[in-house]
């Protein structure tokens, strides 16, 4: 978990400064929020897998059925 921290932090100390510089607050706003939100899932997907009891599907997991549902509705091959 400590270095999916790390990574976070290293790629927000990459984008957070040109955007300040620019002025582009909303997207500052925007990347904040999504990075918040992409820190949390991190840590609830990283947190309990680490503990061996996968509660969070990953986001494989959620897209996997989702996508073949559409493939197969489409009558396209999927896997």
């Amino acid at each position: 978990m400590v270095g999916v921290l790390i990574v976070m932090m290293a790629l927000a100390f990459l984008q957070v400064p040109p955007l300040v510089n620019r002025k582009q607050w909303g997207e500052l706003a925007a990347f904040t929020g999504l990075w918040v939100v992409a820190g949390v899932y991190a840590f609830l997907v990283f947190g309990f897998h680490m503990r061996g009891a996968p509660i969070i599907p990953t986001l494989v997991d959620v897209l996997t059925p989702l996508l073949s549902r559409i493939y197969e509705r489409l009558g396209l091959d999927w896997l």
